[in-house]
């Protein structure tokens, strides 16, 4: 199951903002990824599978890595 616990501990990680890591997206990119997306993710919203794979590849992670164990 996707973490938003985890997403934020990668991010804090790579010493990311969320609107960092929202104009990362965009740049590799995604379409309209905005810092509030960032936050909503983070408290537990699942993001649909196209985002999830923008997600890791701007964090420099497996997708699996944004999952629980």
């Amino acid at each position: 199951m996707f973490s938003g616990t985890k997403l934020k501990a990668l991010r804090l990680e790579r010493g990311l903002t969320q609107e960092a890591l929202a104009r990362r997206m965009v740049a590799l990119g995604a379409e309209r990824v905005q810092s509030q997306h960032i936050a909503a993710w983070e408290r537990g919203v699942v993001p649909k599978a196209d985002v999830l794979l923008a997600l890791a590849k701007a964090l420099g992670v497996h997708i699996e890595d944004l999952y629980t164990s």
